[in-house]
């Protein structure tokens, strides 16, 4: 349902952030 749907793409969101500050730190440390 809706509620699914939005949980999903919430996760999916903060996944993409997560890889994305990764690399940063990645990039910082070397």
């Amino acid at each position: 349902d809706l509620v699914f749907l939005f949980r999903v793409s919430i996760r999916q969101l903060l996944s993409m952030c997560f890889q994305q500050y990764k690399i940063e730190i990645k990039a910082a440390i070397t």
